[in-house]
């Protein structure tokens, strides 16, 4: 087998994106208290705007959800609990409904939501947004967009901090791209497969096995070298970019989360070790020193 013909078949399979189902997200029209109805209808369309250009998730069009109020005889403002919520989430086969409130407190705007996990049939977490003036308005719904997106997504997909660090240092494993940490990655995949494909290819080579060119070898492996250290410049700006965008830090750790810590020998008598440490309401920790 010639290297452009691994080559393509490589590039092949990093064409295909695996695509999971997206979360299917109701957003009901909020609910004016001390607004005009016309305004909480405004901020509401800023809202599922917001939402939809994330990408994350498939958000349900307002006229179908009008649609089925319609035929159950409610109002689109007019389902503002978790009942009437779960209720409409079942009818347009959605998995999480957005419903909420904006109120007008001693002259300022609060925009506030809450996420209904239809199956459970309960409020999961809620979110809220305070804008001063009517010039803050459109920034108040994007901000307030974003950490509905990122609670979520976070609650969803179990998503916490990753060292960028050791993003990199695993990413030197053949079988293993330290972007993967935060969850499906296209490049990631890439690196994994590009790898392992040109690690074993040298092997083959190397033991002169068909149907591998033993005259391609040293090609191989300087390929596989590349990759590996692509991939370790890849992984932790990936991983950092992650972060970043959740509002990850090490700083807190994530409920449920585990984080591993390598420490170094600074002193003598010190003993290098591995402290894991799962953080779940309290901190647990288990030191292994060697």
């Amino acid at each position: 087998m010639r290297i452009y013909i691994l080559i393509f078949s490589f590039m092949v399979l990093c064409s295909s994106e695996l695509l999971a189902e997206k979360m299917r997200l109701a957003i009901m029209d909020f609910k004016a208290d001390g607004v005009t109805k016309e305004e909480a209808r405004r901020i509401t369309e800023l809202i599922r705007t917001e939402i939809i250009n994330t990408g994350k998730f498939t958000v349900i069009e307002r006229d179908q959800i009008d649609k089925i109020l319609q035929e159950q005889g409610f109002q689109m403002t007019g389902c503002t609990d978790e009942g009437c919520a779960v209720q409409i989430g079942k009818l347009a086969s959605a998995n999480k409904i957005m419903i909420g409130t904006v109120m007008l407190v001693s002259g300022t705007t609060v925009i506030n939501g809450r996420i209904v996990d239809v199956e459970k049939g309960v409020a999961e977490f809620g979110e809220r947004q305070v804008a001063r003036s009517s010039g803050e308005i459109y920034e108040s719904a994007v901000v307030f967009s974003q950490k509905l997106t990122k609670r979520i997504y976070r609650d969803a997909k179990g998503i916490e901090y990753h060292s960028p660090i050791m993003a990199g240092v695993v990413s030197i494993a053949p079988f293993w791209s330290g972007s993967m940490n935060k969850g499906f990655d296209t490049a990631g995949m890439c690196f994994i497969l590009g790898k392992s494909l040109m690690l074993i290819c040298g092997i083959l080579a190397t033991a002169e096995i068909w149907p591998v060119d033993a005259i391609d070898m040293e090609i191989y492996f300087s390929i596989w070298g590349a990759a590996t250290v692509g991939d370790m410049i890849y992984s932790p700006l990936a991983i950092a970019r992650f972060n970043e965008k959740f509002g990850l830090s090490a700083s807190l750790p994530q409920s449920g989360s585990v984080s591993i810590v390598a420490c170094a020998r600074p002193v003598p008598g010190f003993r290098a070790g591995i402290n894991i440490a799962k953080y779940d309401g309290m901190n647990i920790a288990f030191v292994c020193r060697f």
